[in-house]
């Protein structure tokens, strides 16, 4: 999913005057610590998965 993440931006329909997609890179090198299940506790996030839950932001 990286790889077309960071390519959804050259999209010419992503890029007019009054709107773009602009790739996020800070989130490829995230590690979240490990929830209740043993994987990456995706609590961190917000329902948005890209801002921070306010779990995140009290880390």
């Amino acid at each position: 999913w990286i790889d077309f993440d960071e390519s959804l931006p050259t999209y010419g329909e992503f890029q007019t005057n009054d709107f773009s997609v602009v790739t996020q890179t800070f989130i490829n090198n995230v590690e979240f610590p490990p929830g209740p299940d043993g994987n990456g506790d995706f609590r961190y996030l917000s329902a948005d998965c890209f801002h921070l839950s306010q779990m995140g932001q009290a880390r």
